[in-house]
């Protein structure tokens, strides 16, 4: 009944016996000093280690206490004390009487049937070889070693103390006294009164019983009990001992399993979220393979989208540069303009801006229509595409005559109403004089409207870098500038 760590025994006071989760037992002088220095216990005997943050979480190994008392019962009933010491006293008092240990009278009544110290030798020699005579010694030997002969009394007492004749070996007598050979095992000379005479260890014993007092499955000693938790409550929800199902855990309230029956239960349970699991697993893997496929299916035209959206910078680029352009050519015709003084001048300077305004609009009319065929031709096909560019032809022949018949017509007329001016200004008889101011009142008007159209063509070339996040890609017409008013 000792501890593992300090080979103390155990008591009720210092050394009190406390269960480990390893099933093991160590004193709480030994524990009390692992808490203090680490928080965490080390069993001396497997290495185990188990979290501890006071003494009193480990329960106290009620069994082993229970045999501490009996041992120390059974050591007041022999010797009249529990503690080692007394022994010798205990001893002498029950041989002699008495614990003085110069007080021998007794003892000596007891041997030799004396008090008289003068009388011990003839009571001894009486008692051992039957005669007083100090030298007669023949009767000892023969009692002794079976001889009378001398000499043979050595190999006469060696033979019965060790059977051998032979001085150097000790082997037998240690083999009598301690049941081994090896000088420094004594533990089976402490427990040889043990078991009808049987040498075995009181440690390996205590091992072996608390070895078979260790369940197979078990959630551990029992904080409150010191028992281990071989029973499950399904009510609760927890681990219990053979106390709790009385105390904590009565049957009339609480469902209790074995600790097999309760370690089934708690597979079945484990495996049925698991396929929960399995199942909410699969069914969102589906959905994600759908939304995969649902972005795949819309990347083609997000990628087509933006590159019309590129491509509509880019025109809207080229607008800027071309309207930049326009603008100082507009502008050196203004100052050209306003620097005329002749009449001759200032109606080749508008007959050049009316044919160069024209040109414009033409051109832009024809790119227009060009980036509505190719878009056109992207988006229905091969077929489609044919048919939008005999319709395109078809409008561009169309647009292109009327723009002659147009073109035609204006300039008759104007040629009309020169020829009626020069008539009328004949017929009417106008000054020379008249004709240069109508002339000059013409002047500051296109004066004006190149101004107003300078003002135009500036708003538009800052205008299209706001505008263009809000441009519809498929409707290239949006993209195209408007052509400058006549």
């Amino acid at each position: 009944m000792e501890c593992v760590s300090c080979s103390a025994e155990f008591v009720e006071t210092e050394h009190l016996p406390r269960n480990l989760r390893c099933g093991h037992v160590c004193c709480s002088r030994c524990l009390q000093l692992m808490v203090t220095k680490h928080d965490v216990v080390d069993c001396p005997q497997c290495g185990c280690k188990q979290a501890v943050d006071s003494l009193e979480e480990l329960p106290l190994s009620k069994g082993l206490l229970d045999a501490v008392k009996t041992i120390q019962e059974l050591r007041v009933s022999c010797v009249g004390s529990t503690h080692e010491g007394d022994n010798i006293n205990n001893m002498r008092v029950s041989c002699g009487g008495s614990i003085d240990q110069g007080d021998n009278t007794n003892l000596r009544r007891c041997c030799v049937g004396s008090t008289d110290q003068g009388d011990n030798i003839n009571n001894m020699r009486r008692c051992c070889v039957g005669s007083t005579d100090q030298g007669d010694n023949t009767n000892l030997r023969r009692c002794c070693v079976g001889s009378t002969d001398q000499g043979d009394n050595i190999n006469n007492m060696r033979r019965c103390c060790v059977g051998s004749t032979d001085q150097g070996d000790n082997t037998n007598l240690r083999r009598c006294c301690v049941g081994s050979t090896d000088q420094g095992d004594n533990t089976n000379l402490r427990s040889s009164t043990l078991h009808g005479g049987s040498l075995v260890s009181l440690q390996s014993q205590y091992q072996e019983v608390a070895h078979q007092l260790v369940p197979v499955i078990s959630d551990g000693p029992c904080e409150d009990h010191g028992y281990y938790k071989v029973f499950y409550c399904l009510t609760c929800k927890v681990w219990i001992c053979r106390d709790c199902t009385i105390t904590e855990h009565p049957t009339r309230t609480c469902q209790v399993q074995s600790v097999s029956h309760g370690l089934n239960s708690m597979k079945h349970q484990v495996k049925e979220d698991i396929k929960k699991n399995i199942i909410a697993s699969k069914s969102q893997l589906k959905a994600m393979k759908r939304f995969a496929r649902v972005v795949d299916n819309h990347s083609d035209s997000f990628r087509n989208t933006v590159a019309k959206i590129l491509q509509t910078l880019e025109e809207n680029k080229r607008d800027r540069k071309t309207v930049s352009a326009a603008c100082a050519r507009l502008e050196a015709n203004l100052k050209q303009l306003e620097e005329a003084r002749g009449i001759s001048e200032v109606k080749e300077m508008l007959s050049s801006f009316h044919v160069h305004q024209q040109s414009e609009h033409n051109k832009a009319t024809t790119d227009t229509e060009q980036q509505q065929q190719q878009d056109d031709h992207q988006l229905e096909g091969d077929e489609e595409g044919d048919d939008g560019d005999d319709e395109g032809d078809n409008e561009g022949d169309e647009e292109g005559d009327n723009e002659g018949d147009e073109e035609g017509d204006e300039e008759g007329d104007n040629e009309g109403d020169e020829e009626g001016d020069d008539d009328k200004t004949i017929n009417g008889g106008e000054t020379q004089q008249d004709i240069e101011k109508e002339l000059c009142t013409r002047c500051e008007e296109a004066a004006s409207d190149l101004r107003t159209l300078v003002q135009e063509l500036q708003a538009l070339k800052d205008g299209p870098t706001n505008n263009t996040q809000q441009l519809n890609p498929s409707n290239p017409q949006q993209h195209t500038l408007p052509a400058p008013p006549p």
